[in-house]
């Protein structure tokens, strides 16, 4: 795979395209605090609380031509619009990213997935927010793999009961995440710090799988923990599992408004770390 860090991002011509059409003309490097809160003023994500991801598909606000295209053109440079990208080679481990609905079934498949490819993974770590409640509607699409589920970690607890019986040699771990708002980054430091002590002879392997969306996000966030951790970037993957035809053609300009200001905030943290 070829691992783009946060400069890279930056240097985009769509992703500077897309930060001159809505206006954010701080220096990323310079005034990065500025920049930042610029990005979240421009995101719909950061203005409640209470809205998850998927809830932007329901916002069906009319989109002048040009914004639809800066966006797209934005989104198809980060690699959102691609359809996966694939576990390819063998890992020490393979965090699942907590997730809504179906993502965090789908991602553990993708991890099976790859098993099942002739690709050796040791260990399979399910994460998921025990403070994150599931909305109503969130609960009912979840019955197929966790029943009664109350809180995102119930997801992976879902996916764990699910895969467990038949894991053979992986080993399979649940990580709770009890934190407000976690980040990815947050999360993966704090996952590769518990699992592999920092000063080690052989450094580990890591993939990290979310969905596709978010794949460009993730890896910039795991290329970060794995310069603190003194990882080499050859050792780590980002993979994104596909979405279905229904959830893509639910998104909106907002949705993928929302995930490019969070993929440049992460190339950001990235460059200036």
């Amino acid at each position: 795979m070829n691992i783009r860090n946060g400069l890279k991002v930056l240097n985009l011509r769509e992703v500077n395209a897309f930060l001159k059409y809505f206006g954010i003309y701080y220096n990323a490097f310079d005034e990065k605090e500025a920049f930042i809160q610029a990005l979240k003023e421009n995101s719909p994500l950061y203005k409640s609380d209470q809205l998850v991801r998927w809830e932007l598909a329901t916002n069906h606000a009319e989109w002048p031509e040009e914004a639809v295209k800066v966006i797209m053109d934005a989104a198809k440079a980060l690699r959102m619009l691609e359809p996966q990208t694939w576990i390819v080679g063998n890992f020490d481990a393979a965090i699942q990213i907590g997730g809504a609905n179906q993502a965090p079934r789908l991602r553990a498949e993708l991890v099976m997935e790859a098993i099942g490819r002739g690709h050796q993974i040791s260990r399979l770590i399910l994460t998921g927010s025990k403070r994150r409640e599931l909305k109503e509607k969130e609960i009912e699409s979840v019955a197929n793999y966790a029943p009664n589920a109350k809180t995102e970690f119930d997801l992976a607890r879902g996916v764990f009961d699910r895969l467990a019986p038949a894991s053979g040699n992986l080993s399979i771990d649940l990580c709770p995440i009890d934190m407000d708002n976690a980040h990815n980054y947050n999360v993966l430091d704090s996952i590769v710090t518990a699992f592999y002590p920092l000063h080690t002879a052989e450094y580990p392997r890591i993939c990290a799988v979310t969905t596709q969306i978010y794949q460009q996000a993730l890896e910039l966030d795991l290329l970060r923990v794995a310069r603190k951790h003194g990882i080499p970037p050859e050792n780590i993957l980002a993979a994104g599992t596909p979405s279905t035809e229904a959830v893509i053609k639910a998104r909106t300009p907002l949705t993928y408004l929302a995930e490019i200001n969070r993929t440049i905030w992460a190339a950001v943290e990235e460059a200036t770390a």
